[in-house]
């Protein structure tokens, strides 16, 4: 079982003895013929290919035989103050899911490289308050910009700093492009008013 955005390039990658895994000329011996699904997103040909390892146990795949899977990001809308959670379960009422997501550590990097920009100009210490907003630039999924957040809120926690305010969404943009902002401001009693002040937005803020 496997996956590729390209069947004809991974095809003859296989056939021509180009793939250096020792286990692809055991397997090409054995093949006799091929099928294949099409899906219509990267996120659907992830679970697919989880699904049908599972149910059929191939023996040259590894992967998700052991009940591994990809990890996910929770959003707990049934909390009364929602969390945002990394889990490789999906059964929790009231929780909103997000990915499944193949390259958590690049969301990481992305985001201690944001964080130490930020936090490494500005006088920033434990016990301090803080806004926290993570802007999309028009063309990122929500969903990765809940996991950015999720990730900037934890390592910030981690420092002693307070996250008091929270905003996730297309704020300040008029672009289309993949991409996110990461914000992050001080509060003290006249940002708090600013910030308690009436707003319509259609970003849902939590």
């Amino acid at each position: 079982m496997g996956k590729a955005k390209s069947l004809r390039k991974r095809m003859r990658q296989y056939v021509s003895g180009h793939d250096e895994r020792e286990k692809i000329p055991l397997m090409m011996e054995q093949v006799t013929s091929y099928d294949y699904v099409v899906t219509t997103t990267e996120v659907e040909s992830l679970v697919l290919e989880k699904n049908l390892i599972k149910q059929f146990n191939p023996p040259y795949n590894v992967d998700f035989r052991d009940d591994k899977s990809y990890p996910f990001i929770a959003l707990t809308l049934g909390d009364p103050y929602p969390a945002i959670k990394f889990t490789r379960e999906r059964h929790v009422a009231g929780t909103r899911y997000f990915g499944p997501y193949t390259k958590v550590w690049a969301i990481r990097e992305t985001v201690d490289q944001m964080l130490a920009a930020v936090v490494g100009d500005l006088p920033y210490v434990a016990g301090d308050n803080v806004a926290l907003m993570i802007n999309g630039l028009g063309g990122t999924p929500i969903s990765e910009l809940y996991l950015l957040y999720g990730i900037a809120a934890q390592k910030l926690m981690d420092q002693g700093i307070t996250i008091a305010r929270s905003y996730v969404g297309e704020y300040c943009t008029s672009l289309e492009m993949a991409g996110a902002s990461l914000t992050l401001v001080k509060l003290d009693d006249e940002i708090e008013a600013l910030l308690e002040a009436p707003a319509s937005v259609v970003n849902r803020i939590f």
